[in-house]
């Protein structure tokens, strides 16, 4: 999948870098990001932290139809280490073109810092395509969110998405199951 994104954050008036962060994803290995920016220090990208004190977010338990399933255990009961995990990243840092593995919704929210997140959604919903490297970016629209201080995202399913740290940040999440969903769940698995 090659896919391009030129955006002009400068003009924001945020305070993130002036001018524009080009990121390209390329058919075959290597398969990742290049940002239009040079590092001056170590990056550093933390993934899947664990956390599970309180459990699920408060604003993500409306949507979650499986807390409360998992309010009622049966045996050993559901490893809230599983679904609920934080990410540590050094300004610049990315991710490359993915899609997460569950097959389940994902909820984030910025603790500090900012992200621009980028999702392909396919023009014509939902359907088998293979992997990521065999995908058809002219399948794809691009949209992107700058996440920032106690901003949230969800996305659905089976959503390709990549990256990009525009600031250290810190940023908690997780997955989750709505019944609403279960047909886009399906298709992503």
């Amino acid at each position: 999948m090659s896919m391009a994104v030129n955006l002009q954050l400068g003009i924001y008036g945020r305070g993130y870098p002036a001018g524009s962060i080009s990121i390209e994803t390329r058919t075959g290995y290597p398969n990742l990001p290049t940002p239009g920016l040079t590092l001056k220090r170590k990056a550093m990208n933390y993934l899947d932290l664990n956390y599970a004190s309180g459990g699920t977010d408060p604003a993500i338990r409306v949507l979650a139809d499986d807390t409360l399933a998992m309010q009622h255990p049966i045996g050993r009961g559901f490893d809230p280490y599983e679904t609920n995990w934080m990410i540590c990243a050094t300004a610049t840092t990315f991710h490359r073109a993915h899609m997460d593995c569950s097959s389940s919704l994902t909820w984030i929210k910025c603790l500090r810092g900012a992200k621009l997140w980028i999702c392909a959604i396919q023009k014509k919903g939902y359907r088998l395509q293979g992997g990521i490297e065999d995908a058809d970016p002219d399948d794809y629209d691009l949209i992107y969110f700058i996440l920032e201080e106690d901003h949230y995202l969800t996305m659905d399913p089976g959503l390709v998405h990549f990256v990009l740290s525009l600031t250290d940040s810190v940023t908690q999440g997780g997955h989750f199951y709505n019944s609403e969903a279960f047909e886009k769940t399906m298709w992503a698995r």
